[in-house]
């Protein structure tokens, strides 16, 4: 089968649906859940759910480079998030309990196909925009934690979770998660 970005999908194994964010090469698809996280499964576990293609065959011409390597468009994400989602707040139930916990590795290989070229700072300003986009979203969901896995390194990304978490989020408590489980590599983040 093939899938296009934007297309809307079922998972085989799993409930619930996704939309195509991007198509590896490998046959590996990056989708994004309706609890708006990212996920790569191999194209054999998902289908297609009929009539929900969201984007034409010339705006995913235009989504890729020439080299093959996606463009990253923090406001081409937002907008597909907001066209597959906008039909389910419609329609679903409030949800006031938090029962939800995620990880979210932001190491910038699981972030984007391929990082050779990117500066730092750009490598940066991916794994932040990911970052802020998973706490509006948790914010907004039932999620009461999210371990953000950022790796130890030099602590750059780390020390900047951290101060915008203290700016933009005094009301969510955060910590080094669980030392056996991560290392020294992850941030818990509760909501409130």
């Amino acid at each position: 089968m093939k899938f296009r970005v934007g297309t809307r999908v079922k998972f085989l194994d799993e409930t619930g649906e996704a939309l195509v964010m991007h198509i590896y090469p490998n046959g590996n698809i990056k989708v994004l859940t309706e609890e708006g996280f990212e996920h790569i499964m191999p194209e054999g576990k998902l289908i297609p759910v009929p009539g929900m293609e969201e984007e034409t065959e010339d705006e995913a011409a235009k989504s890729t480079q020439q080299d093959g390597i996606p463009d990253f468009d923090p406001e081409e994400v937002i907008s597909l998030k907001e066209k597959m989602f906008s039909k389910r707040r419609e329609s679903a139930p409030a949800r006031d309990i938090r029962t939800e916990q995620i990880e979210v590795d932001l190491h910038i290989d699981e972030l984007v196909e391929n990082a050779k070229g990117m500066s730092n700072s750009e490598m940066l300003a991916v794994q932040i925009s990911i970052f802020r986009q998973t706490m509006e979203e948790a914010l907004t969901g039932r999620i009461h934690k999210v371990v953000f896995i950022h790796g130890v390194g030099a602590g750059v990304l780390k020390a900047e979770i951290r101060i915008i978490l203290r700016a933009d989020y005094p009301a969510c408590e955060f910590f080094d998660a669980s030392m056996s489980k991560y290392g020294m590599g992850a941030t818990e983040v509760r909501i409130r």
